[in-house]
């Protein structure tokens, strides 16, 4: 489960793989945008055939209660991948800092972004990327699912360290 979705990884191109299958099922992409919360994703067909995929690559190969918590934080990433279509280049946090041309305002303001990176649980975590995901200039898909997958304190530091805090304009 640690190398989940890391650089290189088998499991990365799997989920590249289905995202990029997402494009031609759009019952499916439609279904997943429309949960709100991980229990409502794990009832659609798509985030199953995932899960099955994954498996043998490392998925819940833990304790039982620890599957539950991956099943969950692979839901977080489904339903996220379901809102995007283009893939981009940029980190989650560059992406949702810096706005098309230097001197512009950042897409997701700092307490919004502040919001996201308070979120603990989840479903949590799923509805508040949600409301971003729309502002983000550039974002690479993947890295935004490894991040989500991954969720902690040690994911949330880096995204402070990488997003661009705007500074204030001296009087």
């Amino acid at each position: 489960m640690k190398d989940l979705f890391k650089p290189g990884s088998e499991s990365r191109e799997v989920l590249r793989r289905w995202w990029n299958a997402l494009e031609d099922d759009r019952g499916t992409r439609a279904a997943l945008r429309r949960c709100a919360t991980t229990l409502q994703v794990m009832q659609v067909a798509g985030f199953h055939h995932l899960h099955a995929r994954l498996l043998p690559l490392g998925l819940s190969t833990r304790k039982p209660e620890d599957a539950e918590q991956d099943a969950a934080q692979l839901a977080v990433v489904v339903a996220l991948l379901a809102h995007l279509r283009n893939a981009g280049d940029r980190k989650p946090a560059l992406a949702f800092s810096t706005g098309e041309s230097p001197g512009d305002p950042p897409p997701v303001s700092p307490l919004r972004f502040r919001q996201v990176l308070e979120a603990r649980a989840p479903d949590e975590l799923l509805l508040r990327l949600r409301r971003v995901l729309p502002l983000a200039r550039g974002l690479d898909a993947i890295e935004l699912a490894a991040d989500a997958f991954h969720w902690s304190d040690r994911i949330r530091k880096q995204w402070v360290f990488a997003y661009q805090w705007p500074t204030k304009q001296s009087a």
